[in-house]
């Protein structure tokens, strides 16, 4: 923390009054009786502001490779060893449901279901020869011909391969008239009728059942949060971040076919602003999880509007902004300060730095014409003597009535809330 004291220039109202002061009761003569009529210097009243550097770490860091992937994927294998005699599907092409996408060699497979059938016909023929003493034998061997002819029949309806869902094909590696292994991929299936992803989410905030809007590719979309698992290692770097985290299983309708597996995704939690801690005083008009950062930027005061991340100890918060690295936040002041506000430390040329380059010194603020207070703007902290600064010196508070020339040449202050780059 550092603490600097600064000078200000008040509004209208209280340099005429101060003129009038310094007129005494002659009334109207200025300031070394000037009489032209024009109204004297405002007078600089001392006051003292806690500032804070910020160290920003910038947010690509946490952009984690989050994509899209289809809710169903099977991988269709052979069956068995044989020929494969016919692919109907390629990759890209869509199929029904039940659609045939592959055929292996049927041949041999069909001639064991005729030997199976025939096998039924005899024990049938047996069981009715039988002697009413041997009918139980007769009847058992019937029962295990007629297992044997399903087994067959199975083993030919497995030559065929079928789609067991409406969807893409993604991957078909094989030919057909190639010999195949069991177990061989001969075709990979996706359904693309609903994708999913797995994405960083505040699990204080998302829960299972609740919509939650996605962006994909830059596109607003909303999906159903599925499931909360804890987050994978392959997060962990999201975990330097002060949110709770956790991961959620999200499912996407993509009836109309706009979407495709592979499209990045980014979460709502996700930072993508510069991230940095700042003294949890310094926030202003906290409010579902957004805020207000009173910075001073190259001799004038901005108003950063931020995300608030979470609390890191210590009185701190985290927050992610459109910060600068020489940008010095405020903490508190005794005087309250609107954005637009003009800073130059007294002794320094105009606009030469960062407005926190001088701890301790005595700073002009010219307050911008009109435009709104930061939130809470009238709430006055003082963290210390106006009559004293951070130097170890005695300052001494101006006489009443005592006048500071304005500087000759002053910056025009930015628009209220503008935040420049």
């Amino acid at each position: 923390m550092r603490y600097r004291a600064v000078a200000t220039a008040i509004g209208t109202a209280c340099v005429l009054g101060a003129a009038a002061l310094a007129q005494g009761p002659g009334g109207g003569q200025g300031v070394g009786g000037n009489t032209t009529g024009k109204a004297a210097a405002s007078p600089a009243l001392q006051a003292t502001v806690e500032t804070a550097s910020v160290a920003l770490v910038y947010p690509d860091r946490y952009a984690l490779s989050v994509v899209l992937e289809p809710n169903r994927k099977v991988f269709m294998m052979a069956p068995a060893d044989g020929m494969l005699t016919d692919m109907t599907a390629t990759v890209g092409t869509t199929v029904r449901a039940t659609q045939v996408v592959a055929q292996l060699d049927r041949a041999e497979a069909a001639a064991k279901v005729k030997v199976a059938e025939a096998n039924v016909k005899e024990a049938q023929a047996e069981l009715a020869r039988a002697k009413p003493g041997d009918t139980a034998v007769a009847q058992a061997r019937l029962d295990a011909a007629k297992a044997k002819a399903e087994l067959a029949q199975l083993e030919l309806t497995r030559c065929t391969l079928s789609a067991p869902f409406g969807g893409k094909v993604l991957n078909a590696p094989v030919s057909p008239g190639q010999y195949v292994s069991k177990g061989q991929t001969l075709a990979e299936l996706a359904d693309y009728a609903i994708l999913k992803v797995l994405v960083p989410v505040d699990r204080t905030i998302v829960k299972a059942g609740s919509d939650l809007e996605l962006f994909i590719e830059g596109k607003p979309i909303t999906g159903k949060v599925m499931a909360l698992v804890p987050l994978p290692e392959s997060y962990a770097a999201l975990r330097e971040l002060a949110t709770p985290w956790a991961a959620a299983w999200v499912n996407i309708n993509n009836s109309s076919a706009s979407l495709e597996p592979g499209q990045r995704v980014r979460g709502p939690f996700a930072p993508t602003q510069p991230i940095t801690a700042v003294p949890s005083r310094a926030v202003h008009g906290a409010s579902e999880g957004s805020g207000v950062v009173q910075v001073a930027r190259f001799g004038n005061v901005l108003d950063i509007p931020v995300k608030i991340i979470g609390d890191v100890g210590f009185d701190r918060t985290q927050v992610a902004g459109p910060f600068l690295p020489t940008d010095a936040a405020i903490v508190e002041s005794s005087f309250p300060m609107t954005a637009g506000t003009v800073i130059r430390f007294v002794g320094e040329p105009p606009v030469s730095g960062a407005a926190g380059a001088n701890p301790g010194a005595l700073v002009d603020l010219t307050p911008p014409v009109g435009g709104p207070a930061r939130p809470g703007a009238g709430r006055v902290a003082p963290i210390g003597s106006p009559d004293g600064n951070t130097t170890g010196k005695t300052g001494t508070r101006p006489a009443t009535g005592a006048v500071k020339a304005a500087p000759k040449t002053t910056k025009p202050a930015p628009a209220a809330g503008g935040t420049p780059f």
